[in-house]
């Protein structure tokens, strides 16, 4: 059997038990939070309680817990079985006989799927570490009593079923166990009939607190939603005249620098043409001068060509004047040269001629001949 205190958490070790439900309720828990008083608030979370402690204990019932959505919020506060019996009223034998073991599996109640189930943000659930296995879990994976959260995961409470608790707490409270709740009261007990009554009078009160909780939500929600569309239209103008003021801003800037870049081409256009201008007047009065000079070194050259070829030819004149004079002396050399051997032949032969003188006169004729 299980125990839920009936105080409502404060601002200390709020998000600690807003890590009891899952997401979906957390954020409608929140939404109530800042919309409606502290007694329809504390009602909200006796409910959400309520509706998530009958599977709060066994990690299989979280993914049946995490659809619950603010659809089906009226659905389950009507389901919500009555809360089991205060620690304050039970007597120390029947707190002692109390153990830890999870709670028998109760029918499950089919919940309405929504159509779309919001993504939970992984980095804004808190997380702390477990006792047992050293390990750094998140709140949902840790169970409850009395409203707290224990400092032993799921599993190794699982492990533990067969340790019995401590009879009472003797030692002072460690780090980390400052919201453990205190040993239950001894106190006078009451009927069961008197019990029922209470609960059921504390329920009706709980589903009243919830109804006007969730009426004033729903108000401040259609009065937010109108505030939200007088502010969207009041934007929306506003960007539109922005829009248009822009609009006509970006167009006189467009004319703008659309004559700019005209005056610009036409500058540019000016100066390359003076340009071009200058070039080529530079360049007819280069190509002149260069023809002055070609025709200048023609002259030159023809002249210098002219005074080689008369140079040659003279050259060519005294050499062949020259070359006639040593052929005509050649030949005067050679002509008395062979005078003097025909002379000498016929001195030879005169000594050796007969002295008839018509045989000398046949020898003279033939050396004659011969010379001539």
């Amino acid at each position: 059997m299980r125990h839920r205190g009936r105080g409502f958490p404060g601002a200390a070790n709020l998000f600690r038990g807003g890590g009891l439900l899952p997401k979906p309720l957390i954020a409608e828990y929140e939404k109530f939070a800042r919309l409606v008083t502290p007694p329809a608030l504390e009602a909200v979370w006796e409910v959400c309680l309520s509706i998530f402690n009958t599977g709060a204990n066994n990690p299989q019932r979280h993914a049946q817990n995490n659809t619950v959505t603010t659809e089906n919020l009226e659905k389950s506060i009507e389901k919500a079985t009555i809360a089991p019996p205060h620690p304050d009223e039970l007597d120390e034998q029947d707190a002692d006989d109390q153990d830890d073991r999870p709670p028998p599996a109760s029918p499950r109640q089919e919940a309405p799927v929504p159509e779309e189930t919001p993504a939970v943000d992984l980095d804004s659930v808190p997380a702390q570490f477990c006792s047992g296995c050293t390990r750094k879990l998140s709140l949902c994976d840790y169970p409850t009593k009395n409203n707290e959260i224990l400092l032993t995961c799921v599993r190794c409470k699982v492990k533990q079923q067969n340790r019995r608790p401590q009879r009472r707490q003797t030692a002072p409270p460690q780090i980390g166990q400052e919201n453990v709740a205190p040993p239950p009261v001894r106190r006078a007990r009451r009927s069961r009939a008197q019990i029922n009554a209470e609960r059921a009078a504390e329920e009706r009160k709980r589903i009243a607190n919830v109804e006007e909780a969730m009426a004033a939500a729903a108000n401040a929600r259609r009065i937010r939603e109108q505030a939200e569309a007088a502010r969207a239209a009041e934007d929306a103008r506003r960007d539109t005249t922005a829009v248009a003021s822009t609009a006509e801003a970006e167009v006189e800037a467009a004319r703008r620098a659309r004559r700019a870049r005209r005056a610009a081409a036409d500058a540019r256009k000016a100066s390359s043409a003076a340009e071009y201008a200058r070039r080529d007047a530079t360049l007819r009065e280069s190509m002149a001068a260069a023809a002055r000079i070609a025709e200048a070194n023609a002259r030159q050259f023809r002249e210098q060509a002219e005074a080689a070829w008369a140079a040659s030819a003279a050259e060519y004149a005294r050499r062949d004047a020259a070359l006639r004079e040593s052929m005509a002396a050649t030949a005067l050399a050679s002509q008395e040269t062979s005078r003097a051997a025909v002379l000498h032949e016929y001195l030879e032969r005169r000594q050796s001629l007969p002295h008839s003188y018509s045989a000398r006169r046949g020898v003279f004729t033939s050396i004659f001949r011969t010379v001539c």
